[in-house]
């Protein structure tokens, strides 16, 4: 039976001391070295991985911690964690949790020293191998084989694992609206056209994708089509078959018009929410609506405390916790002011309530309209490109790291990384564990690519 007696962190050395109640099972361990007695057994970590565990930069595992000693003496486990990796002991859960920063990379080992009290001590060496975060490859396609380039496209998950792009905005004139259609495999790297049928949205961009992970249905909200002009559309998008199928819902007190906002669905509440965006003015309300057949009737929220008003502010939804993330964007129109905070929306509470995750730093510069993909394997945001001044792109690759108690933001830049720009938008592929980002535009050049963000090796 395992017991927590004491939990200690010291402020001097990164060391760990657990102490676990008594066990009467006795196994071997990976130890390297033990000290016993003929009178007096040593102890063991009954469920050690045999191997050097592996991990991805960025990313977090939990590992069996099972302690037994075979005279039932209680166990004092003591970890000595390198720079670069974060270890919890849990005593009452029996788990070992580990986190590897950005920057660890490589073999790193964590000294572990059981000891009874007795004179029964083992010394354990786990071993993580973290695998780096990689630029893997630049894709990019001539004018026949895809889509022209663009800004502000819709991109869905399709049950095929391919991605389903609608609209956005082209350049031949600026801001041409689009409403052509495709499927991209990021397997095969090809894309394919698609021919929509149903009650097919008008060209226009901007329009938010809400999708629950692995659903076979997507939904649409706003935008903007001909000549900018703002839209408040709820669109259903049927994914199942070999083509999509749209449908108009019906809305009771919809949310204004609005681009450049935040559009998320939980399917455990089954409630949509919408944040932000730029309709009339900067906007910054909350709105939830619920489903009811062909209906989503809407409710203004008006939660206290809130985000600023904003728009082309970075965002994703982190579907297992249940909360809307939203970073920086642009707070001002003329000149852009943007924002440097995040906030988190619980999205399962009775009343959805905003917190600030991140309050406002030095080290991302605020901008608006960049490229945001979620991860949800690592529970953060990738952020690229996007401007703080209408003009030039910031540079740099961040991470909103939106573990809960964890929030913050990090500078991961690697070599290889595809030209800076804005208004680019991209897809998580959960099948290989990589981001893809690309389109977008700079003053001087338009793009139709992907830059592919993963690991090295797989973790």
């Amino acid at each position: 039976m395992r017991s927590v007696h004491e939990l200690t962190l010291s402020a001097a050395l990164p060391l760990v001391v657990l102490v676990f109640g008594c066990s009467d099972e006795a196994t071997s361990s990976t130890a390297s070295s033990t000290t016993g007695g003929p009178q007096n057994g040593s102890p063991a970590w009954t469920d050690a991985p045999g191997a050097p565990v592996l991990l991805g930069e960025g990313q977090s595992l939990t590992l069996p911690l099972t302690l037994s000693d075979p005279d039932g003496d209680g166990i004092t486990l003591a970890l000595s964690p390198p720079a670069g990796l974060e270890v919890e002991a849990d005593a009452e859960a029996g788990e070992l949790r580990v986190y590897a920063d950005y920057g660890a990379v490589g073999a790193l080992p964590i000294p572990m020293v059981l000891d009874d009290g007795r004179g029964g001590v083992t010394e354990i060496e786990l071993t993580v191998q973290v695998s780096p975060l990689v630029w893997k490859e630049a894709h990019a396609w001539a004018a026949a084989e895809g889509p022209e380039a663009r800004e502000h496209g819709a991109l869905m998950a399709l049950p095929d694992g391919r991605s389903f792009l609608y609209g956005g905005s082209g350049y031949s004139p600026y801001g041409t609206p689009l409403s052509d259609a495709w499927a991209f495999d990021p397997a095969a790297r090809t894309w394919s056209a698609l021919t929509p049928s149903g009650d097919i949205p008008p060209p226009g961009a901007s329009r938010r994708v809400a999708q629950a992970p692995g659903a076979s249905e997507a939904f649409l909200f706003g935008g903007y089509e001909a000549d900018f002009t703002d839209s408040d559309a709820l669109y259903r998008v049927d994914l199942s078959g070999s083509q999509p199928v749209f449908q108009l819902l019906s809305q009771v007190n919809p949310p204004h018009a609005r681009s450049l906002h935040a559009f998320a669905y939980d399917p455990l509440t089954g409630r949509f929410f919408v944040f932000g965006g730029y309709g009339t003015g900067v906007r910054g309300d909350t709105l939830v609506g619920t489903l009811s057949g062909d209906t989503v009737t809407w409710t203004d929220l008006a939660p206290e405390p809130s985000p600023s008003k904003r728009y082309g502010f970075f965002y994703g939804v982190d579907a297992d916790r249940g909360r809307l993330v939203v970073w920086s964007g642009a707070t001002g129109v003329a000149s852009l002011k943007p924002a440097k905070d995040a906030w988190a929306l619980d999205l399962r509470a009775e009343t959805p309530s905003w917190q600030l995750i991140v309050p406002d730093q030095d080290l991302a510069p605020g901008r608006r309209n960049g490229c945001s993909v979620f991860d949800p394997t690592a529970s953060r945001l990738f952020i690229f490109g996007g401007t703080a001044d209408a003009m030039t792109t910031e540079e740099g690759l961040f991470v909103l790291d939106v573990r809960p108690g964890k929030e913050r933001i990090v500078r991961v830049d690697r070599e290889g990384a595809p030209e800076l720009r804005s208004s680019g938008f991209g897809f998580f592929d959960g099948a290989a564990g990589e981001a893809w980002m690309g389109f977008g535009n700079t003053a001087t050049d338009v793009y139709r690519d992907f830059g592919v963000f993963g690991y090295a090796a797989a973790p």
